[in-house]
């Protein structure tokens, strides 16, 4: 009995030690994306939708927002921002943790539908930003 006593306690203290936590875990990281709304004469547009694609679904599906990964409007300082890029698959071993994403603005002129598209490659973990100028 003292046996089968003293092989529990080894097995058990042997479990415990082995589910320590895993603090050499990968980092986790945030990818973000400002883009700065700008008239010709360098104001800031507010209000303006922007709709981000990643580069598989801008080459299968082109620019519809129904199947864009993510979308922000523009504040009073004509800021639209991405607080996170990080949409499933966007980001992965096959394309190196980088992938070109397209910013579609959508606005209108003079009453007119215009859009200004963005292309802008990202790596896993970037802090961009950029301006699309809407003239």
């Amino acid at each position: 009995m003292k046996k089968l006593l003293l092989l529990f306690l080894v097995t058990s203290s042997s479990l415990i030690t082995s589910c320590s936590n895993d603090d050499d875990a990968k980092e986790q990281t945030t990818t973000q994306a400002t883009l700065l709304l700008r008239t010709a004469q360098q104001e800031p547009v507010d209000g303006i939708v922007v709709y981000a694609y990643d580069e598989d679904t801008w080459q299968l599906l082109g620019d519809d927002p129904m199947f864009a990964v993510g979308q922000a409007a523009s504040n009073s300082e004509g800021q639209a921002i991405f607080e996170s890029l990080d949409y499933p698959t966007v980001f992965n071993d096959i394309n190196n943790f980088q992938n070109t994403f397209r910013f579609s603005a959508h606005y209108q002129i003079n009453g007119n539908p215009t859009t200004k598209v963005k292309a802008i490659t990202i790596s896993q973990g970037d802090d961009i930003t950029e301006t699309i100028i809407l003239d």
